[in-house]
This record gives C-alpha cells, structure tokens and sequence, in this order.
C-alpha cells in the first residue's frame, strides 16, 4: 500500500504546467517505473488471497471451519477498506490534503501489518 501511495504522489509531483497566456502545457510527465510499482503492487494484492487459502486444509473439519472464518474476515475487511476509500479518504483530499490521505492510508497499512506480525504465532 506504501508503494501504491507512492507511485500516485510521485506522478502528481512530477507534472508540472506553464501558463503561456491561455494555454497549459505539460512539462515532464511521469517516468514508466511508478506505473510498474502500482501495477506490481495490485497484483501482489490478489495474489495473497490465495496464499492465505493454501494454508487451510479442506479434510479436516476444524480447518476447513477456520478457512471460511478467514474468507469471512478477509472479505469484510475488503469492503471496509473501500468503503473509507471512497468516503473518508475522499473528504480528506478535498478537505485537507491529499498528502495527508496518503499519509492516513500508510498509517492505517502499518497498523494493519503490526496486528498481522502479532497475530502471527496464533496460526
């Protein structure tokens, strides 16, 4: 999430105008290597939901109970995340500041990741 925070303040910051009378005109535009990130990055997002399947196994009932109660978990934190991309995130680049909602984003994937390295021996 960091780097996708990244890729989108470094294109922003790169792009730069000159107002000649009524015409804009674009200075330099983004170089390829942010787009790789991003693209890097999304795909590494789908890529963990079926490495946290592969943990589970399906003979066992107890697992396979576990299995459904991580899908459910995973899905709910899902819709929570775009639900306050698209509200509270939102309210803030207008409101605020766009580097402070990629700022609140970073934060909130660092918490994430510190209760996952806690949670870890617990599985």
């Amino acid at each position: 999430m960091t780097t996708i925070n990244w890729t989108v303040s470094y294109s922003i910051s790169n792009v730069r105008f000159i107002h000649a009378g009524m015409r804009r005109r674009f200075m330099k535009w983004p170089s390829s290597l942010p787009c790789s990130y991003f693209l890097w990055e999304l795909e590494d997002q789908a890529l963990f939901t079926k490495i946290g399947a592969d943990q589970f196994d399906d003979d066992h009932l107890e697992e396979r109970k576990q299995k459904i109660s991580f899908f459910d978990l995973w899905n709910f934190s899902l819709c929570r995340g775009a639900l306050l991309g698209v509200t509270f995130i939102v309210y803030v680049q207008d409101y605020v500041n766009c580097d402070v909602a990629y700022l609140t984003l970073s934060i909130k994937m660092g918490i994430a990741t510190t209760i996952f390295y806690i949670g870890k021996p617990f599985y």
